[in-house]
């Protein structure tokens, strides 16, 4: 507690939540350590890319933990969280994906703003057989 006519300190942090956010952070990056190890065995990386790996790593820690704060959001059954956190972590960049198309389709359905529509090509500008 502070004496009087002290400000507040400046981050106000409560530890029993940090050793369950570095946990997560941990098992969201495994998730992304998973992924880069399958697209290894697919021919899709190669296994001395520590860039993608990193990159991987990343997004699936950024993801994971957007999912884990969106499902305590929703107030989730505490069963759920993990299985919604370890799903779209591995997935990704992938879960990103989805879940724009998601709120495309929200915003059109219930504000009526036009969804995204892909810009039309011009008839001969076609390279799809190349």
């Amino acid at each position: 507690m502070n004496p009087p006519n002290t400000p507040p300190p400046l981050f106000d942090i409560d530890w029993s939540n940090v050793g369950i956010w570095l946990w997560s952070v941990f098992l969201c990056m495994l998730g992304g350590f998973v992924r880069f190890t399958q697209n290894v065995k697919a021919g899709h990386a190669r296994a001395w890319n520590f860039t993608e790996l990193l990159g991987e790593m990343a997004m699936s820690a950024f993801v994971g933990s957007l999912a884990y704060k969106a499902s305590l959001g929703m107030h989730c059954p505490a069963d759920f969280v993990p299985a919604i956190v370890g799903v779209t972590s591995h997935m990704g960049a992938r879960a990103l994906f989805k879940a724009e198309i998601f709120l495309n389709v929200l915003a059109s359905k219930r504000y009526g703003v036009p969804m995204d529509t892909p810009a039309p090509t011009p008839a001969g500008d076609d390279h799809a057989g190349k």
